[in-house]
């Protein structure tokens, strides 16, 4: 009777709590940020999904990960400025109309006046997707690598016997 309790108690967790996407931002060496999924983490990488598509994206080329932003999936690219006085400004364009800039920096946002700039390379573009060199093909995602199990467990105590049966599917690379 426990027995039969313990597989449905574990079998309703399953459909409870399934495989669980968190969002995360991550920030390429480029300046580009993307908001998505992240799907999972190993030594190198990341598996990262945007935009219903999955990245393998290495840990030595993002300058910035964090697991703790929120929100649909976005992304932004950085822009420059060059002001007459040979500053120059670094950011995401937030807002722009015919008068002035808004960027955010790392010192916060900055409102830029268009008759004091010299020179921009703003971008503008929103919503583009990561590079393809880190999209992950169909043939690599139906790489697997398969693990079946099977473990007993006895209580000298108690009279209860549970056996159980898993199976492991992992992405080989």
């Amino acid at each position: 009777m426990r027995i039969k309790l313990l597989r449905a108690l574990f079998g309703c967790m399953i459909l409870i709590f399934p495989f669980s996407l968190f969002s995360a931002e991550i920030e390429l060496v480029s300046g580009d940020k993307f908001l998505g999924k992240l799907v999972s983490e190993d030594e190198r990488s990341y598996l990262f999904r945007f935009q219903d598509k999955d990245y393998r994206i290495p840990k030595s080329e993002l300058e910035r990960f964090d697991k703790d932003k929120n929100g649909s999936d976005f992304s932004i690219g950085l822009s420059k400025v060059r002001l007459r006085n040979q500053s120059i400004i670094v950011g995401y364009l937030i807002e722009e109309d015919q008068d002035r800039l808004i960027l955010q920096s790392q010192l916060g946002f900055i409102n830029v006046e268009k008759s004091k700039i010299e020179k921009s390379e703003l971008n503008r573009e929103k919503n583009f997707p990561p590079p393809k060199k880190y999209l992950v093909s169909s043939l690599e995602s139906l790489n697997t690598f398969l693990g079946l199990g099977y473990g007993i467990y006895r209580s000298p105590n108690l009279d209860i016997t549970l056996n159980q049966l898993y199976l492991n599917l992992e992405p080989h690379i």
